[in-house]
C-alpha cells in the first residue's frame, strides 16, 4: 500500500458518521495498466485481528507479494451487523477490506428460500433500518471498501437465487414480462444501494458478483436478469472455478472463463471487471495439474485475454474439505504454491489501489 492509503485504512474507527460527509464518492478505481490482486485467505466466519494478521501474513509469505485487498464474509447467520472486527483487522495489516454480505439464516446450501431474509421481506422494508445502520457504520470508517451484496445470485445453492422467490413466473411481482425471481433480487439490490447512498456511504465500491455458469439452466436464470443497472454497480465480479472436488472434470481456467465471458461482459459496456473468486483442487494422478491450472489463469490475465479484468482474488480455502486433494489453497502442494507465486510476481499484478480521493 502507498503511504496515504495506509494511513486511511489503519484509522478506520476514528470518524463519527453524524454530521460529516465525503466531499465526493470515495470509490476504488480501476488501474489503466495494472491488475489489483487480493485473496480470501481462509478466514473463519467472524475473523479477529490476530487471525487476519496471521493468515494474511502467511499468504503473503508464500507468494512473496503484498495483497491490495482482503476478502472476508459478513454472514448474517451471525447477525446482520457491520463487521467491525474484520474491517479493523484488515485495516491493521494495511489492506482494503472486501466484504461479502451474505443475507441468510443458515450456512447450509441448497436449502431453498430463507424465510427470515427473503427477497419479499427486504422489499417490504423489513430490514431498511438494519441496512441504514450498516451503511452508517461503513461511512464511519472513512475508508474505501469493496462490498458485494448477495453474490453468485445466479446459483441455486444460495437462498437469494431467483428459483426460491418466484422463479420464472411473471405474474406475482413488477413487470409482467420479466421473471419474478430475478426481478425481485434486482429490486432488492437497487433498494440496498439507494439506502447506502441516502446515508452517505459513498465510500462503498459495489461489486456485482455472479457465478460463471447459471444454475439452474433455465431461460430466466441469466446474469443479465439480475443486473440492477450501471447506476447501482461499480465493478463486475465473477467466480471462475476449476474442479472443486477430486475426480471432477478438470477444465482449464481459460475454458471456464471463455464460456462465460460473453454473457458476463455484456452486463455493462463500461464497468471494470474482477475475477472475485477463482481456484481449483489438486488433480488426482497429476502432481503438476493444479500448478498448470494456476499458471494458465494468471498468464491469461497478464496477456489480456480478458482486457477489462482489473482485479483478481484467489479463494484460498480448505475449511470445507478434509483430504488434500479437495484443498483449494495455493499451498496444497509445492508445485501449486510455486506456480502461483511465480505468476503473481508479474508486474501487472499490483498491491496499491487507486482511489477517487
Amino acid at each position: 500500500m502507498n503511504r496515504a492509503m495506509g494511513i486511511v485504512v489503519t484509522s478506520l474507527a476514528l470518524w463519527s458518521w453524524s454530521g460529516w460527509a465525503f466531499p465526493h464518492d470515495l470509490k476504488i478505481l480501476p488501474s489503466q495498466w495494472s491488475v489489483y490482486q487480493g485473496a480470501f485467505p481462509d478466514l473463519s466466519a467472524i475473523p479477529g485481528a490476530s487471525e487476519i494478521a496471521y493468515k494474511v501474513g502467511n499468504f503473503e509469505s508464500e507468494t512473496a507479494k503484498k495483497m491490495a485487498f482482503v476478502m472476508f464474509a459478513n454472514d448474517w447467520v451471525d447477525g446482520p451487523y457491520f463487521p467491525w472486527d474484520g474491517v479493523d483487522g484488515v485495516s491493521q495489516v494495511g489492506k482494503v477490506p472486501y466484504i461479502r454480505i451474505l443475507p441468510r439464516s443458515t450456512r447450509a446450501q441448497y436449502t431453498g428460500s430463507d424465510y427470515y431474509y427473503s427477497m419479499d421481506r427486504f422489499l417490504a422494508g423489513y430490514y431498511d433500518n438494519v441496512l441504514r445502520q450498516w451503511a452508517r457504520s461503513a461511512r464511519a470508517t472513512a475508508s474505501p471498501l469493496f462490498v458485494e451484496w448477495a453474490p453468485e445470485m445466479n446459483g441455486r445453492w444460495y437462498q437469494w437465487n431467483g428459483l426460491w422467490s418466484g422463479g420464472g413466473y411473471t405474474f406475482g411481482f413488477g413487470n409482467p414480462n420479466l421473471a419474478d425471481g430475478p426481478e425481485k433480487y434486482r429490486a432488492v439490490y437497487q433498494r440496498v444501494v439507494t439506502i447506502f447512498n441516502q446515508e452517505g456511504a459513498t465510500n462503498v465500491t459495489w461489486v456485482f458478483h455472479v457465478n460463471w455458469e447459471n444454475n439452474p439452466r433455465e431461460y430466466w436464470n441469466t446474469m443479465a436478469a439480475y443486473y440492477p443497472g450501471d447506476q447501482f454497480v461499480d465493478w463486475l465480479g465473477i467466480s471462475v472455478f476449476g474442479a472443486q472436488y477430486a475426480y471432477e472434470y478438470y477444465d482449464s481456467f481459460t475454458n471456464v472463463f471463455d464460456a462465460a465471458y460473453g454473457e458476463f461482459s455484456a452486463l455493462s459496456a463500461t464497468k471494470p471487471m474482477m475475477v472475485a473468486e477463482f481456484g481449483v483442487v489438486e488433480q488426482p494422478g497429476d502432481p503438476n495439474g493444479k500448478a498448470q491450472w494456476l499458471t494458465n489463469a494468471l498468464q491469461s490475465i497478464v496477456e489480456e485475454r480478458y482486457p477489462r479484468v482489473k482485479g483478481i482474488s484467489y479463494w484460498n480455502e480448505s475449511s470445507w474439505t478434509i483430504p488434500q486433494n479437495n484443498n483449494l489453497r495455493i499451498d496444497s502442494s509445492p508445485q501449486a504454491v510455486n506456480a502461483y507465486a511465480t505468476g503473481i510476481h508479474n508486474d501487472v499484478f499490483v498491491s496499491d489501489l487507486e482511489v477517487n480521493w
